[in-house]
């Protein structure tokens, strides 16, 4: 069966990507260019729902004025808007300027190690949000946090996974709507996203 047939089922649009309604506490800067898309993790322990709005929190508390990520995907899957796209962000040192910042939920296993902890929700959330991004700035690079700090961050290698699909489909990746009610939920069967997975290995 096409993969554009599952693409069609689970279509993904701007409607999924969601406004936290966040309160910024200075006046956000605007990027006035975009050369790279850098990928973190929240280096929170896998299976715990660290939100939206508690790394805005975080991040405030470090001084700064709000969530430094433009966009957050949560254990669900859900993409979130942080800081506004097209405003400087505070993710990466000597970066900010000219890059989009993602986040994804998680990065450390039960005991506090780094690992790669997406879930197939937030593997596929990903995959159709870096599509978007590369459909609008085609000219930008993908990178891992790791590359430009001594940190493992997003634990994993983002220079090999970007590989492993096609930036020019932005369709096929998918994306669950859901509220945030804080508890985890399989949206997607897993048997479709095995085949989904397959698929995009090819």
């Amino acid at each position: 069966m096409s993969i554009y047939k599952y693409s069609v089922i689970y279509q993904t649009t701007m409607a999924d990507i969601k406004k936290a309604n966040l309160k910024f506490n200075a006046a956000l800067s605007k990027r006035k260019k975009t050369t790279e898309i850098i990928i973190h993790c929240s280096a929170t322990k896998e299976g715990v729902n660290f939100t939206v709005q508690s790394i805005h929190n975080m991040h405030i508390n470090r001084g700064f004025s709000g969530i430094g990520y433009n966009y957050y995907i949560d254990l669900n899957g859900v993409i979130w808007e942080g800081r506004p796209e097209d405003c400087v962000g505070a993710h990466t040192t000597n970066h900010n300027s000219i890059s989009v910042g993602i986040c994804y939920c998680g990065g450390l296993d039960k005991n506090g190690k780094a690992k790669d902890t997406r879930t197939p929700n937030q593997l596929a959330a990903m995959i159709w949000l870096c599509r978007y991004l590369h459909k609008k700035y085609p000219n930008a690079t993908f990178h891992g946090h790791r590359e430009f700090a001594n940190k493992a961050c997003p634990c994993f290698d983002v220079k090999t996974w970007i590989k492993t699909f096609d930036l020019n489909l932005p369709d096929i990746g998918v994306t669950p709507m859901l509220p945030d009610t804080g508890k985890v939920k399989q949206v997607i069967p897993d048997k479709l996203l095995n085949k989904i997975s397959k698929l995009i290995k090819r």
